[in-house]
Order: structure tokens, then C-alpha cells, then sequence
């Protein structure tokens, strides 16, 4: 009987670095920290991304200021309103929720639309 044949395929090996690569393409090779594994890391180091602080709310809950200068609405109570709430910055201007003692509601407004309340 005759013995099977073999119809596995003979296994490549991968090549050991990029580095060799990259000289015979006429790139400059990566410095050796910048080899990790076998990635390799091009061009300069980044620098490290800075956070900014978050900027910080001018009123506190509970101020009293008045809806001054340009407002997007045009229906609005006249007089003194209170800041309920602060918002979370989100990327934004700054935003309040304030409400009047004359409205049943409230509303949400951006810092450069109020101003302190001057009696």
C-alpha cells in the first residue's frame, strides 16, 4: 500500500525587523528606542497633550442678576432673576439656569447674557 502524500504547506518565517526594510527603500533606519516589538514608530516623538482647566463660573447659586444686553428670546419677564443652577462646561460658553419670581419657568442662559443685579 502506498503511504498518503503530504499536502501541508511548508510555514514562512516573518522577517526578524522592519529596520532593513526601511534602508533598502532609502529611508533613514528609526532610532532604537523608537522600535517596539516589531512596530516601528516614523518621524518625531509627540509631545505630551496639555490639559486646560476648565474655566469657572462668574455667579453663584442663588446671585441675583438681570437678563441684559442681546438675548435670543424676545419674550422675557423684566426684573431680578436667581441663578438655580450652574451647568457643566461642556465645550461651550458657560451657561446658568436662572428663574424669575414672575415666571412659572426656567430658563437657560449663557454668562454674557446676564449681568449682576444693580438695585
Amino acid at each position: 500500500m502506498d503511504s498518503p502524500k503530504s499536502v501541508a504547506v511548508p510555514a514562512r518565517r516573518k522577517k526578524a525587523s522592519a529596520v532593513p526594510k526601511l534602508k533598502a527603500a532609502g529611508k533613514p533606519a528609526p532610532a532604537a528606542d523608537s522600535v517596539i516589538g516589531r512596530s516601528v514608530a516614523l518621524g518625531p516623538p509627540r509631545a505630551p497633550k496639555t490639559l486646560r482647566a476648565a474655566p469657572v463660573h462668574r455667579y453663584k447659586i442663588g446671585d441675583s442678576v438681570s437678563l441684559g444686553g442681546r438675548t435670543r428670546t424676545l419674550s422675557r419677564a423684566d426684573g431680578i432673576y436667581h441663578i438655580v443652577q450652574t451647568l457643566p462646561h461642556e465645550g461651550g460658553p458657560l451657561l446658568y439656569r436662572v428663574r424669575s419670581d414672575v415666571e412659572r419657568h426656567e430658563r437657560v442662559v449663557e454668562e454674557s447674557e446676564i449681568e449682576p443685579y444693580r438695585r
